[in-house]
């Protein structure tokens, strides 16, 4: 039996996971990053919850984008203005890799809960520092990771419970160029279903062509 983990499609954000397992209307956030996951996270943001601002480079582009299809949102460049706002209680974070470490930690020292997108940082030491930093603070820190909340990936879960893993073969089809990191931007979607499958410790291994 074979599931497919689409990847070319963004999933919905489901609200009701780990990270926001709240009412929905306690929830009053900033998103920060209006590219181009910015934008998915966005359309979501403003379906589900009180997207009370948003956080940008100030590009013109980035602006028109916003005065036409979110007219009524609030927007700034000062990240630091949104985060000394007390009735702000959530960050979403979709802006450049190098960036979110600084963020991250910004806003958990804001005492704001953190969404962010993948890789969480640029270091396994630096996510442990924000997982840290997070847990003293009592305070949410989720990575957006999606496909552990895929249907799919759900499905198989399921079966674990009754039935053994064979084999897993995981094939990526990305259209147009990729000049990320292939581990940390496309490899750690299968680390974090594995790890939600709870399958124990893995064992990562080396393998040369």
């Amino acid at each position: 039996m074979t599931y497919l983990l689409n990847r070319e499609l963004y999933c919905k954000i489901e609200l009701k996971s780990s990270f926001m397992d709240r009412e929905p209307k306690k929830i009053r956030a900033a998103l920060v990053g209006v590219g181009r996951w910015g934008r998915e996270l966005l359309r979501e943001l403003n379906r589900q919850i009180e997207l009370e601002w948003c956080v940008h480079n100030g590009s013109a582009e980035t602006i028109d984008f916003l005065a036409s299809n979110y007219p009524d949102l609030p927007q700034t460049t000062d990240y630091l203005e949104i985060l000394n706002k007390e009735e702000i209680n959530a960050v979403f974070i979709a802006t450049p890799t190098n960036t979110h470490f600084n963020l991250v930690q910004q806003a958990l020292m804001a005492n704001k809960h953190v969404f962010v997108e993948k890789p969480g940082s640029e270091t396994s030491q630096e996510l442990s520092r924000l997982c840290q930093l997070a847990k003293i603070r009592k305070l949410c820190l989720a990575v957006g990771y999606e496909f552990p909340h895929h249907s799919a990936s759900k499905k198989i879960e399921q079966l674990l419970r009754t039935e053994k893993i064979r084999s897993i073969i995981s094939q990526w089809f990305k259209w147009g160029t990729f000049d990320n990191h292939a581990v940390p931007h496309l490899l750690s979607h299968e680390i974090s279903i594995l790890q939600a499958w709870e399958l124990g410790p893995l064992q990562p291994k080396k393998y040369h062509q």
